[in-house]
């Protein structure tokens, strides 16, 4: 039985296949599963996806649809998971509940670098979600995630 490779060893690819199955339950993929970024459909889609799951109250959900893109330490995305938990029971007092989202726009600076700015409505205001990608190369990664209560700055340069 030692013979055989590492895959194909009952035990292991009993415990190899229940890791799969996990991240499947999870909606999660390994990294090498991942698809990369090439053009800005792709990236418009993984900011898409992840605007509706932080509309939907999730916010570890909606960062962690983009953490296979974003070189951000663990150490930051937990904070920064944490952080955007606590000031969503503060926005809701404050504006009252979810009511929808929607894009405005994307601005493009040269080749390299791209926003895409969504507006999340509340029954008596908005929060505008900022996420900025970046391309050195080839493939677009995630540069940063905001929001911000200040839907002013949406009129500037429009």
């Amino acid at each position: 039985m030692n013979s055989l490779p590492f895959l194909i060893r009952p035990k292991r690819l009993v415990i190899w296949a229940g890791w799969v199955v996990a991240l499947m339950i999870l909606g999660l993929r390994p990294a090498y599963g991942v698809e990369p970024l090439q053009d800005l459909e792709l990236a418009r889609r993984l900011a898409d996806r992840a605007m509706s799951l932080f509309a939907e109250q999730s916010s570890a959900a909606g960062y962690t649809s983009l953490k296979p893109h974003w070189p951000l330490p663990d150490e930051e995305f937990e904070n920064l998971v944490k952080t955007t938990d606590n000031n969503r029971q503060l926005t809701t007092s404050r504006i009252g509940n979810y009511v929808d989202f929607e894009f405005i726009k994307m601005q493009k600076i040269g080749d390299s670098v791209v926003r895409f700015v969504y507006l999340q409505k509340f029954e008596l205001s908005a929060l505008q979600w900022v996420f900025i990608f970046y391309r050195a190369t080839d493939t677009w990664t995630v540069a940063a995630v905001y929001h911000s209560f200040d839907v002013n700055q949406l009129f500037e340069n429009r």
